[in-house]
Order: C-alpha cells, then structure tokens, then sequence
C-alpha cells in the first residue's frame, strides 16, 4: 500500500478547486445546455432559470460547467465465477472532479458522463467496469482489507452541437493495489430531444503489469479496447434509466472478447440552482455473452456486479 500518492492526489485535487474558482465577476457561471448558447432565454424542460446542472440526466454535458464540484461516494461488490484471484470483492471509494471551463474536466475516479473507464487492472479480463478505484478506496477480498488504485484524468470536450457531444480523455492510474496503466478515451455523447442520449465513444487501455487472464501465458503488458453502447432515458425529470451494453476485447493477445449487459437508475434531486444531488444504483452482467469462446452460446451470468453511491455537485 503506498498512501503517499493518495495523499498527494488529494490535495492536488482539493488545492485546485479555490484556484480555478477565482474568475472574473462575482455571479457563478452558468452552463448553457449542449447546442445552446448563453443568451438564450428559455431553459430545456427540467432546468429552472440559471441552474447550473441539468435535473434530467440525459440532459448532461460529458464536461461539468466552469466552477463545479463533482464529489462521489461508491459501495460495489462483484461475484466472479473465474479462475481469477477471490470469488466476491467488496469496495468503497470516494471520488471527485472540477470543471476548469465548460469543456475542460479533471479528476480523480470513475465517475463521468457516460462509461465509468474502460476495464483495466486485474478485472480485464472478464470485463466488469472499475471497482474500488477513486481518490479513496477500499477493496475487501478474502477478509483482506487494502486501499484501491488512484486513476487521474482529464477530459476535453472539442465538439458540441444540438446532436452530438465529442471530447478526448486521458487517465493514469496510480497502483497503490494493482497495475500502473494508461488511458485513454473519445467519449462520445448523441443527444435525441430532451429525454433521449446515447453514450457510445472508443477507449483503451494499456497495463505495466502481468496478464491476467489464465493463460499461462507470462506477459508484462497487455492492452485492452471497450466500445461501449448506453443508451439513456429520462422516464421523469428526476428519474433516468440507463442500459449498458458493447464490446469489450482484451487482453489483446488472448483474443479476450466479452459484451456486458447492465442496467442503471439515476435518481437526481436539485438542491438549489447550483448544486445536484443524484443517487445510483446499478446491476451489471460485465461478461454476458463470450463470443468465441466454449460458452459463446449461452449466457454468463454467475459474474455480475452490483453498485449504489451517490454524486453531489456544487456551484463554486
């Protein structure tokens, strides 16, 4: 366990926040919606005048407005029926992010608009997305209780229209448990009227550190690639419903392709016209379907993981 760099990260992140928030004009900056400009008057179904976070979660940028404050809380726990290392991992991390300018986001964590990050660590290889990972993190496993990787990253949106949402990520994962990693990410966000987005986009990953998949095979580094599928609807102002889907491959020299199945339910409760409070949960089959392998006609479903948390967010 290296608690030095969790220590670093997090005054890094929280040192940040009161530096980027010294901008011209006392007022907070207001985001405008995706495709919108600032001088429009009228405000999408679900946003009151001058909020800053849209209540509608298929509303939602894949960058937070300038000056807002994402924080995290996460429990998850995931059954593998692999030949891996434990058969049930619980984890708890906490995460948290900064939007410098409307297009422009850096944190530490999974939490972001659209996938959480590509599959990486000793989880590739059944697909599942990252758990215990954040700025503070605990994995139990076997009784054994250790602090979780620290992923850093930072988003760019350089593309927004009434239809389309594109950026660039790039993240490093810090291994206080695991692999030291790279990765990096276009995420991609298609947005259909006020209560219809879909989240899709390109990410890889690239791993300092021993293949995890029972191969037998004693690799060093190895690589992975997730094209994910999440189509999201807001069935209510404060209720949207996601569904997660795609394909994951990797390790690469494995041949290592599994498409998840999950569901996601995010209910969000506006706490003033600065700050968002949403609530999660989510259930995910990360190795639904195999194709290629013995079992590519049928599907997996003894590896599932579950997740609840919360995010607030806060105008600065």
């Amino acid at each position: 366990m290296r608690l030095g760099a969790g220590a670093i990260a997090s005054l890094v992140l929280l040192a940040a926040a009161p530096a980027w928030a010294q901008v011209d004009g006392d007022e907070p900056v207001v985001a405008p919606e995706s495709g919108t400009t600032s001088e429009d008057s009228e405000p999408a179904s679900g946003q009151a005048v001058g909020q800053r976070i849209a209540q509608p979660y298929a509303q939602r940028t894949i960058t937070m407005p300038a000056r807002t404050l994402r924080l995290s809380a996460f429990f998850s726990g995931h059954r593998r029926d692999l030949a891996l290392d434990h058969d049930f991992v619980f984890a708890f991390q906490i995460g948290g992010a900064y939007g410098i300018t409307d297009d422009l986001e850096i944190g530490i964590g999974t939490e972001k608009i659209g996938p959480s990050a590509i599959f990486a660590g000793r989880s590739a290889a059944s697909g599942w997305r990252p758990t215990g990972e954040g700025l503070l993190s605990f994995v139990v496993a076997d009784g054994d209780l250790d602090f979780g990787d620290i992923p850093i990253y930072g988003r760019y949106r350089f593309l927004s229209t009434d239809l389309v949402e594109l950026g660039a990520e790039i993240a490093v994962l810090i291994p206080t448990l695991t692999d030291f990693a790279l990765r990096f990410g276009v995420p991609v966000r298609l947005h259909a009227g006020e209560i219809f987005a879909l989240d899709t986009g390109l990410y890889f990953s690239m791993v300092f550190g021993p293949d995890p998949a029972p191969s037998g095979l004693d690799d060093e580094f190895w690589g992975g690639m997730w094209i994910p599928i999440r189509p999201v609807i807001n069935v209510a102002d404060w209720l949207g419903l996601a569904l997660t889907t795609g394909l994951h491959i990797g390790p690469f020299d494995n041949d290592h392709i599994s498409i998840p199945l999950g569901l996601e339910a995010v209910a969000s409760f506006p706490m003033g016209t600065a700050s968002m409070l949403d609530l999660v949960a989510g259930f995910e089959w990360p190795a639904f379907l195999r194709p290629g392998t013995d079992n590519n006609d049928k599907a997996e479903v003894s590896t599932y993981v579950l997740s609840a948390g919360a995010r607030l967010y806060f105008g600065l």
